[in-house]
Order: structure tokens, then C-alpha cells, then sequence
């Protein structure tokens, strides 16, 4: 079952997904949390859908340990489900950016992941990337496919992950 915490929104602004499906939806396998403070990460994806970058997600939750609180940021969760077992906001495509600014200071992030994959939902990401620039938090950008970064203001690290595909297929890795 998602584990779900109240949002500083209104419901339709930012919607969390339905229950489980009959088709059974991945349990992601979410780390007891570690004893003191959890380091709290927002993950900024424009999907959540099967996918990729959605897995890579899951994986970091699911990798990274107790010391972490994740929750994931996004314009379309499915209903039902991809995925249960984490926090999903959704502020969808039009949200506004006063909606973008509520709804990431109420995760109060240490660190924004963001997942930048595509140019079709680049007005949604520069939304969120001025949201961000009022939290004050470093930013680390994940960029899955050959589209250029985003680069936002507060970006401590870009990781090309088309790049170092790449990089490893053209040294016969």
C-alpha cells in the first residue's frame, strides 16, 4: 500500500493515484528508515509510468537505505498504478507555479533529483525548476535521453546517462 502524507494542496492540484490494479503493480521495496534524520529527497520526473526513468527511481528508493526519505514529484501517475509503496504529488501539466512553490516547500527537500527526459514537458520542468530556486536546495539533473540539460540555476551535478552509455559501448564495455 503507497504510503501517502497530506499536501499542502488541494486535491485537484495535486492528485495521488488510486489504489492497486488487478494487473499487480510493482511494490517498491522501500527501506526501513534509519534511527535520527532522514535526508529527505524530492524526485522530479514528468511520468511515472512503467518506464525507465521510472525504474531508475524505484531503484534508487529502493537502494539507497534507511538514511533517505524519498518522494516523487510528477505530471502523470497512471490509474491504476505503476508503482505503490512511495509518496506521489502530482501537479499536472498546468499546474501553476504558485502550485509548483507549495507543493515542493511542503516536501522541504535537502536535494532535488531531477529527471529530465524530453522536450515535450519542458514548460512543466521550468515550473518546477523555478519552484526549486526558492527552496534553496542543491539539484542533481538525470538526463536519460539525447535531449540537452535543462541546467538549473541551483545544479550541483549533471549526470548524462545517454553519455556515459556511450562512453562504455565505445570502449567495448
Amino acid at each position: 500500500e503507497a504510503h501517502r502524507q497530506a499536501s499542502p494542496l488541494p486535491p485537484e492540484a495535486c492528485l495521488s493515484p488510486a489504489a492497486p490494479r488487478s494487473v499487480a503493480a510493482y511494490v517498491v521495496k522501500v527501506p526501513i528508515p534509519a534511527a535520527g534524520r532522514q535526508y529527505k529527497v524530492l524526485h522530479v520526473i514528468a511520468n511515472f509510468m512503467i518506464g525507465g526513468s521510472s525504474r531508475l527511481v524505484v531503484d534508487l528508493i529502493a537502494g539507497l537505505g534507511g538514511g533517505y526519505a524519498d518522494r516523487i514529484l510528477t505530471s502523470f501517475a497512471p490509474t491504476p498504478p505503476a508503482f505503490v509503496g512511495v509518496t506521489i504529488d502530482v501537479l499536472k501539466i498546468e499546474a501553476s507555479a504558485s502550485q509548483f512553490s507549495r507543493c515542493i516547500a511542503g516536501a522541504d527537500p535537502d536535494l532535488i533529483h531531477l529527471h529530465h527526459w524530453g522536450r515535450s514537458d519542458e514548460p512543466w520542468y521550468r515550473r518546477a525548476l523555478a519552484a526549486v530556486e526558492e527552496c534553496r536546495c542543491p539539484v542533481i539533473e538525470n538526463v536519460n535521453t539525447p535531449v540537452s540539460p535543462l541546467r538549473p540555476p541551483r545544479l550541483g551535478r549533471d549526470v548524462i546517462v545517454a553519455a556515459l552509455f556511450n562512453a562504455h559501448v565505445g570502449a567495448g564495455l
